[in-house]
């Protein structure tokens, strides 16, 4: 292993294990707030940090395509939860829609390069996973130009909590399945599904403050 290698996996092992205190803070601290937001600028930076290093990880040293597609979900998803808070025109704009395209295509060819034998470095469950997640995510937002636009304040702020939320888990999950050298999809899975019914469960707390920040019952 180089020492180039090696000084990327220190960083994204770093910036990860911040990326997850970080935002387990903001799981728990108040919301809505400018403390809020300037924890949150913290977290999307060091995230992004932590992101990056995959990425180029996966492409210039693996060279696997999982670990690709899985880098670039991670990195659509906090690009995507920065961006939904102020979102415009309901998300027709070319900021938004192309790049959920563009990962929505990112499952579907994730999928046909693992079947036509590209190297891959999981097990299947943990490939197909993260193949539905690149289509789910690209293909839902997408699909958001049909929202209401009245209703856009509500569902931006229950996307950002989902997202963020999921995001935490996420991170968390990959540290406790590094730190366990565990080889199978149990781990990783078994976080993603908390994760998810977490972010649900924020997603659901989310709405009804935007709903009445919309109302202007609260600044």
């Amino acid at each position: 292993m180089s020492s180039l290698h090696q000084m990327n996996i220190a960083l994204h092992i770093v910036a990860g294990s911040f990326a997850v205190l970080l935002g387990a803070g903001q799981l728990v601290l108040a919301k809505g707030g400018p403390a809020h937001r300037r924890r949150g600028v913290a977290a999307l930076v060091i995230m992004s940090l932590a992101v990056a290093a995959a990425i180029a990880g996966a492409i210039v040293f693996r060279g696997m395509v999982d670990l690709m597609g899985v880098s670039f979900l991670v990195g659509y998803q906090l690009y995507s939860a920065s961006r939904t808070l102020k979102l415009r025109k309901g998300g027709r704009l070319i900021a938004d829609i192309v790049p959920a395209l563009l990962i929505f295509g990112a499952g579907i060819v994730l999928v046909s390069l693992t079947y036509l034998g590209a190297p891959v470095a999981w097990s299947a469950p943990k490939v197909f996973a993260t193949a539905f997640g690149l289509a789910f995510y690209g293909g839902y937002d997408a699909l958001r130009i049909f929202h209401p636009l009245g209703l856009r304040p509500q569902i931006a702020r229950a996307e950002h909590a989902f997202k963020m939320t999921s995001l935490v888990f996420a991170f968390g999950g990959v540290g406790v399945t590094t730190l366990l050298h565990d080889q199978t999809a149990l781990t990783p899975l078994s976080f993603s599904a908390i994760g998810l019914l977490a972010a649900a469960a924020a997603a659901w707390g989310a709405w009804p403050r935007a709903a009445r920040k919309a109302e202007g019952d609260i600044p």
